[in-house]
């Protein structure tokens, strides 16, 4: 990395570091219950997926009974290694407390209010075109986007295509931001930014099936491109766990590659900068 580059990168965070103070987020207190689920999300990928599972499902669950079994389905599993007192506040529920079962929903839903703009797309138009007026740009994901079978990663990118349409209707009465004499944000930005998961694309993505998993998710992911093309949308493809940053990146370079699709200014990826290789990583596929 260039020194001048890297003092002031250092120089920053330090002035970042100095304006946090003493002061601790009041998200990272310990003290809650949500607090300590988001804590176990951060530890533990498999209860953060599981979580973000039920949380996609919770809105369709209208009876307390139907909560009460989603609960002990999604966290009461033997194997699961949560902590004791997150697994009774989520599974301690029988048929004579359900009302614990209704407690604990709105518990959730009061908690996704916190992250999540809304609880289907449609009713996120206003939200995003809110944060568009106050000078505020986004990029938008649907959650949900763990698949465990490919009629779900068909299900999943019908969702992103309404999405994307919805949003391109909307964007046509938004102003552009910052200084800008073109349909452009900034003058180089697209209004929207879509950011898809690799793995909802394709429901055994795996790297030791490396160019299956690749060549599946292309099926995918290659109307979503061409959608977002005609909107002049931008598409961004998330990073996840680290067993899939290597399939990850070849597959954004191999769908980038194919003529349909080359040259196209509005797409990324993803680079965790806490990994040492992601440097050597950038620098191959900017070349």
């Amino acid at each position: 990395m260039d020194k001048a580059f890297e003092s002031r990168v250092r120089r920053t965070g330090e002035k970042l570091f100095q304006l946090m103070g003493e002061e601790v987020p009041s998200l990272f207190h310990r003290g809650s219950w949500t607090e300590k689920v988001l804590a176990q999300c951060v530890k533990d990928e498999g209860f953060k997926t599981d979580f973000l599972r039920f949380m996609d499902v919770l809105p369709s669950l209208k009876q307390a009974n139907s909560v009460a079994e989603h609960l002990i389905e999604y966290f009461g599993r033997p194997e699961q290694h949560i902590p004791l007192d997150l697994k009774l506040h989520f599974t301690k529920i029988s048929p004579a407390s359900l009302s614990r079962a209704e407690s604990l929903s709105k518990e959730i839903q009061e908690m996704m209010k916190r992250f999540i703009a809304a609880a289907a797309p449609g009713q996120a138009l206003p939200v995003l075109s809110d944060l568009r007026g106050r000078g505020m740009a986004f990029s938008v994901d649907l959650l949900g986007e763990a698949v465990v079978s490919e009629t779900e990663a068909d299900a999943h990118a019908e969702r992103c295509l309404d999405l994307m349409d919805d949003l391109g209707r909307v964007q046509e009465g938004w102003k552009s931001l910052g200084v800008s004499d073109s349909e452009l944000d900034w003058g180089f930005a697209a209004k929207v930014n879509f950011s898809i998961k690799p793995s909802s694309m394709y429901s055994q993505m795996n790297a030791r099936a490396f160019d299956q998993s690749i060549s599946k998710a292309k099926e995918r992911l290659r109307p979503l491109l061409r959608k977002a093309m005609k909107l002049g949308a931008h598409l961004c493809l998330d990073m996840e766990h680290y067993d899939l940053k290597n399939l990850s990146l070849a597959l954004y370079r191999s769908l980038m590659e194919e003529p349909e699709f080359r040259g196209y200014p509005h797409s990324g990826t993803v680079f965790q900068s806490y990994l040492r290789e992601s440097e050597a990583n950038l620098r191959e596929l900017v070349s």
